[in-house]
């Protein structure tokens, strides 16, 4: 796991988002009696309310791990280039930390921090994978301690390491564009299976009902059955949508929770306020 926030932090905000999930439960276990419909609506955003924090945690932690990644080549070529200069690795590695490389400038900092004050190259580009912990940051920290370690053309390493590290780069990138359109197909599935849902109870189930029985069809229930049973099934299925689509589009299940909090609060909005009372 990347290391972008503290222990402390990620503590606060899971109990804070824990506690608020319990008060709202609560609200609507009070409320059940009354008004079972607007219970079942606070139990669902309570579930939104305790997967909150994985989801902040996960989005920052992927964006910071991303922008490192990208810019991986180019710090690659920066060191390739000032060794071609002439410097010694650790002074082409100084000359990079003084350049603007988004998220990885703060790293190489540290880095270069580590090897002041009496650590090696290979620990402090450890100390780097290890608080990064992607698999092609991991890929370029081994190479490059190895490279350091073994000595030789230095620079001609360095740079093609940088030429392949764009490539896995590029493919990532068009990896990640075609999977986007699985993202929208989800979206558009939910959204029909909504005004499916809307067209059933507004148009067909509060009619039929609210009039009386008719020789085609006898309720077996109220309205306000049908509606919380139609509601439990749309927000298991948002739940469900909402982790597929983060699983296809970016490969983890984690990044499905964001998804999942934005089909639940449509989920809701639309059973308050488009669906009949």
């Amino acid at each position: 796991m990347a290391k972008y926030f503290t222990k402390r932090e990620r503590y606060l905000l899971y109990t804070v988002a824990a506690a608020s999930a319990v008060v709202i439960v609560l609200v609507g276990i009070l409320a059940y009696s009354k008004n079972s419909v607007f219970s079942n609506y606070l139990f669902a955003i309570a579930v939104a309310v305790a997967i909150f924090p994985e989801t902040v945690f996960f989005e920052l932690e992927h964006r910071w791990v991303t922008g490192i990644e990208n810019k991986i080549p180019d710090l690659l070529e920066d060191i390739g280039e000032g060794q071609l200069a002439g410097m010694t690795f650790v002074r082409a590695l100084e000359g990079s930390a003084n350049k603007n490389f988004g998220p990885l400038t703060d790293e190489l900092r540290r880095v270069l921090n580590k090897i002041r004050v009496g650590g090696t190259v290979e620990e402090g580009f450890e100390i780097l994978a290890n608080r990064v912990d992607s698999k092609l940051v991991r890929m370029a920290t081994t190479i490059i301690i190895e490279t350091n370690r073994a000595g030789g053309d230095i620079d001609r390493i360095v740079r093609s390491m940088a030429g392949y590290f764009w490539d896995v780069k590029a493919m990532s990138m068009e990896r990640n564009a075609t999977m986007k359109i699985y993202v929208y197909i989800t979206y558009i599935s939910f959204a029909i299976l909504l005004v499916t849902i809307d067209v059933i109870l507004n148009q067909l189930l509060y009619p039929l009902i609210v009039t009386g029985s008719t020789p085609l069809f006898t309720p077996q229930a109220s309205f306000a059955t049908y509606r919380i049973i139609l509601f439990h099934m749309t927000a298991i299925l948002a739940a469900a949508s909402g982790l597929v689509a983060g699983k296809m589009g970016e490969g983890t299940l984690r990044a499905g929770l964001k998804h999942v909090i934005v089909m639940l609060a449509i989920t809701v909005a639309i059973f308050a306020f488009l669906i009949v009372a």
